[in-house]
């Protein structure tokens, strides 16, 4: 996502919000809210398809702690490989600001894990970068990213009696990625590339990013 895309996301965002304010009763969530969340773009996700859930609780009117953690199900990764297996997990800590105290800056860290078993032709003793044989068998290629980022967005209400409610979100954050293919000494892989993600055969990179989304949230307490 370019940054113009952020600030205009951003911009939508609140004129969103404005928009719900007008037409609702200001609703100012007390301390003590605990909110329970869904991410439903996970499952869409271009890359790293995720079934992604979490919670959110106001410790202080204008202060909550939240967490997501979700299960990668599916990658477009890579060609070759066969199945993935992964996870996601940011934790958070935000601040809520405006009149209705539903708009909020957040600090989030972001660590991915996944698991990829591949079928490839691998080669075998390597000297000098030049393999004496080629071996067809199975491995795994492991892929971790960890990273930061500040996210601004706004929750709104969605029904009169205050249970189900809506989030939008827009940020930037600087990840780092590490990935490897797990191969017995002396072996070595070249990955093929796909479109949309850097080399694979790179295997430490930092790159920027652009998250956004929407989430669905219900109040618990």
């Amino acid at each position: 996502m370019p940054p113009k895309t952020i600030v205009l996301s951003f911009i939508l965002l609140c004129w969103i919000g404005n928009t719900f304010a007008r037409q609702r009763n200001t609703v100012i969530l007390p301390k003590g809210t605990l909110f329970l969340r869904i991410n439903p773009l996970g499952l869409i996700d271009p890359i790293d398809q995720n079934i992604s859930t979490g919670a959110e609780y106001r410790f202080h009117q204008k202060w909550s702690a939240a967490v997501d953690a979700a299960w990668i199900f599916h990658s477009s990764n890579l060609q070759n490989q066969q199945s993935s297996n992964g996870f996601i997990v940011r934790p958070a800590v935000r601040k809520y600001f405006s009149r209705q105290l539903n708009h909020y800056v957040e600090a989030e860290f972001h660590y991915k894990y996944l698991a990829s078993p591949m079928e490839d032709w691998v080669g075998r003793n390597v000297v000098n970068g030049i393999p004496a044989y080629e071996e067809y068998r199975k491995f795994r290629y492991i892929k971790e990213v960890a990273g930061l980022q500040v996210k601004l967005g706004v929750q709104e209400c969605l029904v009169q009696k205050k249970w189900l409610w809506i989030e939008l979100y827009v940020g930037f954050g600087v990840r780092k990625k590490w990935q490897r293919a797990q191969l017995p000494p002396g072996s070595s892989y070249t990955f093929l590339r796909r479109m949309f993600n850097e080399d694979p055969n790179q295997s430490n990179t930092i790159f920027p990013a652009f998250p956004g989304g929407v989430r669905l949230l219900f109040k618990i307490k």
